[in-house]
C-alpha cells in the first residue's frame, strides 16, 4: 500500500461514547484497518462534558471490516471490540429520475405513473421512495 496521503477519505465516523456513573477513568479508542494496522486511522476523543460523554471521531481510509476496540481504564467495555464495515462513499447528487409519473404538470388519475430512478455512479446505499398524496397521505 502507498503512502496514507494518496488515499482520499473513505467516510467520516462520529460515536458518542457515554461512561456515566462508571467513576473516574481514561477512555482510550484503538482502531484496527482490514489488514490490521492499528496505526493509519487515528481517532480523536472529545469529553462533551463532566458527566461522562465522550465524542469520537475517525475518518476511515480504506474500504472493509475495521475493528473498534474501545477500553476504559485500560478493560475492554461491553461487546468491545465492534466491528465496523466501511464501504464506498456514496453520491446522493448522482442520482436522478425519469418518466411520465413525475411530471410537473400531474397524471390522470387510474393511469399508471411510472417513472425510474437512475443510480448509474452513485456508489452503492440504499434506495428510498416516498409518494406523498392529497392530505399528506404516504402511497407506498
Amino acid at each position: 500500500m502507498s503512502d496514507l496521503s494518496s488515499h482520499a477519505p473513505v467516510c467520516h465516523y462520529i460515536m458518542t461514547l457515554l461512561v456515566v456513573d462508571a467513576g473516574r477513568g481514561t477512555v482510550e479508542v484503538t482502531i484496527m484497518d482490514p489488514q490490521g494496522h492499528k496505526d493509519k486511522v487515528k481517532p480523536v476523543i472529545h469529553p462533551m462534558n463532566k458527566d461522562g460523554v465522550y465524542l469520537v471521531e475517525y475518518t476511515a481510509i480504506e474500504m472493509g471490516l475495521h475493528s473498534i476496540v474501545i477500553t476504559f481504564s485500560g478493560t475492554p467495555i461491553k461487546n468491545s471490540p465492534y466491528g465496523v464495515n466501511v464501504g464506498a462513499a456514496s453520491n446522493a447528487k448522482a442520482v436522478y429520475a425519469t418518466g411520465r409519473g413525475i411530471q410537473p404538470r400531474g397524471v390522470r388519475v387510474k393511469q399508471n405513473a411510472e417513472f425510474k430512478i437512475h443510480t448509474k455512479d452513485a456508489g452503492n446505499a440504499e434506495v428510498k421512495v416516498q409518494i406523498i398524496g392529497p392530505g399528506m397521505f404516504l402511497l407506498l
